[in-house]
């Protein structure tokens, strides 16, 4: 019974194979992407957050350990945080913020 478990529940775990292969960062779109994120946020743009959301994948690639900071400073709004963290981060990875 319990072996009977234990094959089912490894037959619905995801194979090696089919996991998700790492995400190549595309370093123009990144920093176009902080380009804008840092103008959005100097307004203190409510746009700031659905562009933040829509690229978080590429963000986290981008940011490691940096983005969990900032992400809950942009999912409460707190525009003047995230933007100090953002500007922090991205000083740190030898990348100029290019508005795209």
């Amino acid at each position: 019974m319990l072996g009977s478990l234990i094959d089912a529940i490894e037959a619905a775990l995801p194979q090696e194979s089919a996991r998700a292969a790492p995400l190549t960062i595309d370093q123009d779109k990144l920093a176009a992407l902080y380009g804008n994120l840092l103008a959005l946020l100097e307004k203190t743009d409510f746009a700031s957050s659905t562009l933040w959301n829509a690229n978080q994948e590429l963000l986290h690639a981008g940011l490691a350990a940096q983005f969990a900071g900032i992400d809950s400073a942009v999912q409460n709004f707190d525009f003047e945080t995230a933007l100090k963290e953002l500007r922090l981060a991205i000083s740190g990875t030898g990348l100029t913020a290019t508005p795209g």
